[in-house]
C-alpha cells in the first residue's frame, strides 16, 4: 500500500511539473536547407540550457500551408509563445494575427513578417537583411572602386531575405554613387547552388567578357556562379568579382585565394538560434526586448579578416 501511494505521489509531481513549464512552440520553415539545417541543430543543441520551459519544433517542410496548418495545433495546445521562422513572409501574418488574437506571444525568427504582420509579433530577431545588401555592395565598392558591370544571382522575391537582399545592395549602389550597372534581370535561384551555377552560365553565355562582378544573395547560389566561372573556358570572365551572404567553408576558401571572391557577409546560424532562443525565454519571464526588431550582428570578410572567422554552418 505504501509503495503504492510513493508511486502515485511520483507521477502527480511529475504531472504537476510538466503542467507547470511554460510551452513554446518553434515553426522552423524547413531542417533541409544549409542554413535552416545549421540552426535547427544549434536549436535543439541549445534549448537543453533551459529545462524549464518545453519546446516543440515543427518542420514547415518549405510549405506556407503546412506552417499556417501547425500554427494551429500549437494554438489548440496552448502553447504559451511562438517562435515563428516563417517560409512566406506575407502568407504567415494571417497565423501570427491567430496566435496574438489567442493570448500567444510570437518571436519571429531569420526572415521577418511583411510590415502588416508588425502588430501581431512580440519581436523579432535574426539579420537585417536590407543592411547585409547595403554592405555587399559597399564591399564590391571597395574592391572595384571604378565600377564596372554586374550580374544578381537572387531568389524569388515573395522570401524576404531575397528582395530585401537584393533591394539593399541597389539601392545602396544610387545612394553612395557606385559605378555599378546591373546587366539583364536578377535570377531566380531558389537557394541552390545547381540553380545559381545555370544561371551564372547564362549570364556568362550572353554577356561574355562583359561582366566585372557577380552580386549573389547567398553564398551557396554565389558558390554555384564561382563553378560556372571557373570551368569557362572563354578566358574573357576569369577576373569576375563575387560578393555574397554567409559565410561557408568554400567561399571562406575562395576569400583566402583572393582571385574570383571579393567578400561575404558573415551571418552563422549557431549564433542566431541560441539568441533567438534567450529573447523568447527572457519574454516568458516578463522581461520585454528594449525594441521590437532585434538584428543581430553580421560582418564583413574579406581576404584582409577571413582568417578570423571560421564556416558559419
Amino acid at each position: 500500500m505504501k509503495k503504492t501511494i510513493f508511486v502515485v505521489l511520483i507521477l502527480a509531481l511529475a504531472l504537476t511539473a510538466s503542467f507547470g513549464q511554460k510551452k513554446v512552440a518553434f515553426l522552423i520553415n524547413t531542417t533541409t536547407s544549409q542554413y535552416s539545417g545549421g540552426y535547427y541543430k544549434a536549436f535543439q543543441a541549445d534549448i537543453k540550457n533551459y529545462p524549464d520551459v518545453n519546446f516543440t519544433i515543427y518542420d514547415g517542410q518549405e510549405n506556407p500551408t503546412l506552417q499556417a496548418q501547425q500554427m494551429d495545433e500549437a494554438i489548440a495546445n496552448g502553447v504559451d509563445l511562438v517562435m515563428l521562422w516563417p517560409q512566406d513572409s506575407k502568407a504567415l501574418v494571417a497565423a501570427a494575427q491567430k496566435a496574438q488574437e489567442a493570448g500567444i506571444k510570437v518571436v519571429v525568427c531569420n526572415n521577418n513578417l511583411d510590415k502588416s504582420g508588425d502588430p501581431y509579433i512580440t519581436a523579432f530577431l535574426g539579420p537585417d537583411y536590407y543592411v547585409q545588401g547595403q554592405l555587399a555592395a559597399d564591399a564590391l565598392g571597395k574592391a572595384l572602386p571604378k565600377g564596372g558591370n554586374y550580374v544578381a544571382l537572387s531568389c524569388d522575391p515573395s522570401y524576404e531575405a531575397a528582395r530585401l537582399r537584393l533591394g539593399g545592395f541597389q539601392d545602396q549602389i544610387k545612394a553612395k554613387g557606385y559605378k555599378f550597372k546591373m546587366l539583364g534581370e536578377p535570377a531566380k535561384c531558389d537557394w541552390k547552388l545547381e540553380l545559381g551555377k545555370s544561371a551564372m552560365i547564362a549570364f556568362l553565355s550572353k554577356y561574355s567578357g562583359k561582366i566585372d562582378a557577380a552580386y549573389a544573395v547567398d553564398d551557396t547560389i554565389g558558390n554555384g556562379g564561382l563553378q560556372a566561372v571557373q570551368e569557362d573556358k572563354s578566358g574573357k570572365n576569369k577576373k569576375i568579382q563575387f560578393v555574397s551572404i554567409g559565410g561557408i567553408q568554400v567561399i571562406l576558401d575562395a576569400l583566402k585565394e583572393g582571385k574570383n571572391y571579393a567578400a561575404t557577409i558573415y551571418q552563422s546560424p549557431s549564433i542566431e538560434a541560441p539568441a533567438a532562443i534567450k529573447l523568447a525565454v527572457d519574454i516568458l519571464n516578463g522581461k520585454m526586448p528594449a525594441k521590437k526588431n532585434n538584428p543581430m550582428p553580421t560582418p564583413i570578410i574579406t581576404k584582409a579578416n577571413v582568417a578570423q572567422f571560421g564556416p558559419a554552418y
